[in-house]
């Protein structure tokens, strides 16, 4: 079987991935808890992380959540795990946000001028200036009646 190379860092061969695995599984034994039965399957999608920058995740998650770790099986907060897994992996490799890719255009006058006159006709359709309602177009019939 080939190894895997994926990045400097990141785990290369079956062997780091046993290792990384016992290493997994004893922290899980330290806590009294028997490791998650997805461990190693989830091992091998855990690349772009060094084997102690996983370790340092768990350890953090451990520390963070000691009391759901007091006995029992490792599979019913192992989410959890993977969740921080995935969280050291975003601050490691952060995501470019797509809104500051595109350059900030200016607005053109013409663009400004079509949405304020867009509820009043068109200029271009032969409405003449007089003829369309100005802003302030109160009812004023009340006051010729008078």
């Amino acid at each position: 079987m080939m190894p895997d190379h994926h990045g400097e860092e990141s785990i290369k061969t079956d062997l780091e991935r046993d290792e990384l695995v016992g290493r997994i599984g004893n922290l899980y034994t330290k806590k009294g808890s028997s490791p998650p039965t997805q461990l190693r399957g989830a091992v091998r999608h855990w690349l772009g992380l060094s084997v102690q920058e996983i370790v340092d995740a768990i350890e953090q998650h451990f520390a963070e959540h000691r009391r759901l770790y007091v006995s029992g099986s490792g599979d019913g907060f192992f989410y959890m795990v993977e969740a921080a897994i995935r969280r050291a992996w975003q601050a490691k490799h952060p995501t470019r946000d797509h809104i500051d890719d595109e350059p900030n255009r200016r607005r053109h006058r013409c663009d400004v001028d079509q949405r304020q006159s867009a509820g009043w006709g068109s200029h271009d359709a032969g409405t003449p200036q007089d003829a369309r309602p100005s802003p302030d177009h109160r009812d004023r019939s009340h006051h010729l009646e008078e």
